[in-house]
């Protein structure tokens, strides 16, 4: 792995870890008392939906790239 892309590994992780200890000091154990098979459903759901929005921005900046070319390119 590149350094560059170790960097980026390690600010990921650190977003994580500091997640995870303010959830803790916000909700503190009660993490372990959910439902966990309901937790996981949810969560696929709110990172599909994620997905899914950025797939339209996607799309939208696809567009724009599109219409920047054809006006520099005319004819």
């Amino acid at each position: 792995m590149d350094p560059a892309r170790q960097d980026q590994l390690k600010q990921f992780f650190k977003i994580c870890y500091e997640r995870l200890n303010e959830g803790e000091k916000v909700h503190g154990e009660k993490f372990e008392t959910l439902d966990l098979f309901k937790e996981i459903e949810e969560e696929l759901a709110d990172v599909s939906n994620y997905a899914f929005l950025q797939y339209l921005k996607v799309l939208q900046l696809k567009a724009k790239v599109e219409s920047v070319r054809q006006s520099s390119n005319p004819g």
